[in-house]
C-alpha cells in the first residue's frame, strides 16, 4: 500500500514581518506539520475533495486561524494557512489535487 507522508514547513509571519524557514524544513509555531495520504484517498474526485478539505483544516489549525485576537492576527494566520495549504498540495504532487487547489484559490 502506498502512503505519502507530507512534511512541510512554511514561513511564519510575526507582527507583519515574514520570517523564513529553510525551504525544505517546515515548522509552524515551532511544531512539525505532518499529514498522511494514501493512494486510494486520491483515486476518486470525492476522495480528492476530502483530502483537500483535510489539508485545509490541518493548515488552518496549525496556523491558528480560529485563535486570532486582532484583525492583524487574523491576516497573519490566514496567510500562514494559505501558504501551508499550498505547500501541502505541492508536496503531494497530484495533478487533480493541484487543479482543485488552483480553482479554490481563483475563487
Amino acid at each position: 500500500m502506498f502512503t505519502k507522508t507530507i512534511l512541510t514547513f512554511t514561513t511564519l509571519a510575526l507582527a507583519g514581518t515574514a520570517i523564513s524557514s529553510p525551504a525544505s524544513a517546515t515548522i509552524v509555531k515551532g511544531e512539525r506539520v505532518e499529514t498522511s495520504i494514501t493512494a486510494t484517498d486520491l483515486a476518486t474526485e470525492d476522495g480528492i475533495a476530502r483530502v483537500y478539505t483535510q489539508l485545509a483544516k490541518t493548515a488552518a489549525a496549525k496556523c491558528g486561524v480560529d485563535d486570532w485576537q486582532t484583525l492583524s492576527d487574523r491576516r497573519v494566520a490566514a496567510a500562514c494557512a494559505a501558504r501551508l495549504l499550498t505547500d501541502f498540495v505541492q508536496s503531494v504532487g497530484h495533478e487533480q489535487l493541484t487543479q482543485l487547489h488552483s480553482a479554490k484559490k481563483s475563487g
